[in-house]
């Protein structure tokens, strides 16, 4: 079975509904990097979809380190401190940390890990921004000129860009679509396939309607 799917999540704490909210959106930028990865790879496992809840550890301390997987869904809890604070800002070593004390749980739990996930993990400590996803099946070349589709998320903002590049220099970026917080692509821009013609890159949804069209910089 393939591992299709990826979530980091904040669960029972203090927080309230609306605090609660925003530390899972600020969450986004860090699950959709691991997200994308998978789409783009192969990792086999026992579940198609991994969950990582964040629980208060004053609120629900007796989650900890507990794994389920029913229907082809794994979810790990985690009990940590102060998850609105970590989350908001966006601490990547925390996030982190806590993401892969998750998967070590479940590889005793399930006999079950993978070491590409880890290092993927391990690499949201560092990242800045979080999540910057070229998605490699989307690349078209008009002459020289190479064009690329990329997701770009931090805490706050997600945009959908194209990017032109020759010889490994960027020569040109356009945001195809911005917005504030999470940006959910299979809803507002369900890209499925690229093509070069008349002198532009243009992306299509799975039904080959054109989503975007950008004259390639010649």
């Amino acid at each position: 079975m393939k591992l299709i799917d990826f979530q980091i999540a904040i669960g029972p704490s203090r927080l309230d509904s609306v605090e609660r909210k925003n530390a899972n959106i600020a969450l986004f930028p860090y699950y959709e990097a691991v997200h994308l990865w998978l789409s783009e790879c192969r990792i086999d496992a026992p579940f198609r979809k991994l969950l990582v809840t964040l629980v208060d550890m004053a609120i629900a301390p007796q989650m900890h380190g507990v794994v389920t997987s029913v229907l082809g869904i794994c979810e790990v809890a985690e009990a940590v401190e102060d998850p609105l604070g970590n989350a908001c800002s966006g601490n990547g070593k925390w996030i982190a940390t806590n993401v892969r004390n998750g998967l070590l749980r479940i590889e005793q739990e399930l006999g079950w890990a993978s070491d590409a996930l880890m290092e993927r993990v391990h690499l949201l400590s560092d990242a800045r921004p979080p999540c910057a996803h070229r998605f490699k099946k989307l690349h078209r070349k008009l002459g020289k000129i190479e064009c690329d589709l990329w997701l770009i998320a931090e805490v706050g903002r997600t945009a959908v860009t194209a990017r032109f590049t020759l010889g490994g220099r960027e020569v040109l970026q356009t945001v195809i679509l911005e917005k504030p917080g999470p940006l959910w692509l299979d809803y507002e821009f369900p890209v499925k396939s690229a093509t070069v013609r008349d002198g532009a890159y243009v992306l299509l949804d799975r039904d080959k309607k054109e989503l975007a069209r950008l004259s390639v910089p010649l």
